[in-house]
This record gives C-alpha cells, structure tokens and sequence, in this order.
C-alpha cells in the first residue's frame, strides 16, 4: 500500500472527531508526545470532555479508543492505546507503514520545503582571526554556515552569505609588521 500524499496527523484528528458530539469538534487536538514511547501522537481530547459530558476521563478515553478501533480508516494507519488509567490516548503508527513513509518522503524530493517567505537572512560564516591561531573550528565554520544557509532556503527564506576575508584593516597590518619583524630576526640567526 505505497501512499504518496497524505497527512497522518489530519487523518487522525478526523477520525477523533467521528468519535465525539460534532459541537465538541474544536476541541480535538493532538499533541507530539515528549518521549516516543508514548507514541507518534497523543491527545487529552477525552480529560477536555470530560467537564462537558460530566463522565469520567478514563470512561471517556475507553470509549473513544473503542469506535477508533472499529473505523477502518484509523485501524489502516494507527493503533491506540491507553496508558493504565490514564485519560491520554496515546496514538502509534502501525509499523508496517514506515517504510512507506520513507518512500513517500524521498520520492516527494520536498519534504520540509517551506513556502516562499518575505524574510531576508545575512548569514556571516568562517571569518577567521589571522592574527590568531588556526583551529579546527576555522576549518568547520564553512560547511556548516553553507549546510545552514541551505537548510533555510529551502524552509523559503531569501539567504545572503557572507565571508569576510579578513584581509584589511589594523589587525592585517600588525600581522604584516610581526612577520616583518619575525623574518629580519630569522635571517640574523
């Protein structure tokens, strides 16, 4: 079942909604959960309703996870669970669907594409101090600016780089007098 185009977390929240009173619509949201063994989602949809049906979470989470379980649509991408006798309902991805997913990405050649935003970026990188000491930063400054500034263009922001040599100014001119000095009193040994 290779799928193309398809947004999980909008297929989710309609299946939810399916589960509860359509004025309670708005209230249906989900969440990434902090640490991924709760989950690819979770959602406090059942603790919300709970002042509106006057039930208790755990009943309600019980038995939106239940008409989850029956739509055919849910069960195609997602499990659900709920943890102990907690209200949460945890959401994971049936395993069987990651490797399409990973196709789905690679061949879309888009994924995380941004829109064209009206922000310009000036990202300044590798300007190395020549009066100082090179290091192995100097040498990581430049492919990581231009890995940066690639990454922004294509999340949609206009980006300028920027190099400066370093190359005037009085830093280069001490530079220059203390090789001077250096190669007169090199020749004298």
């Amino acid at each position: 079942m290779y799928m193309e185009n398809f947004n999980l977390s909008n297929i989710l929240k309609q299946e939810i909604k399916k589960c509860v009173d359509p004025q309670y619509d708005s209230l249906v949201l989900l969440e990434i959960p902090p640490l991924p063994q709760f989950g690819e989602f979770s959602s406090n949809i059942a603790m919300v309703l709970a002042k509106h049906l006057k039930k208790s979470p755990a009943i309600i989470a019980k038995e939106i996870k239940e008409k989850l379980e029956k739509s055919l649509e849910f069960s195609k991408y997602f499990e659900a669970v709920i943890p102990g006798n907690s209200a949460y309902i945890n959401f994971y991805i049936r395993a069987e669907l990651f490797p399409d997913l990973v196709r789905g990405i690679v061949s879309s050649n888009a994924f995380g594409r941004g829109e064209k935003k009206n922000k310009k970026i000036l990202l300044e990188f590798l300007s190395a101090n020549p009066t100082g000491p090179m290091h192995l930063g100097n040498g990581r400054g430049g492919f990581t600016g231009d890995c940066l500034a690639n990454v922004l263009q294509w999340a949609g922001y206009d980006v300028w780089r920027e190099y400066y040599v370093n190359d005037t100014g009085n830093q280069v001119i001490n530079l220059g007098k203390s090789i001077m000095a250096a190669s007169r009193f090199y020749k004298e040994q």
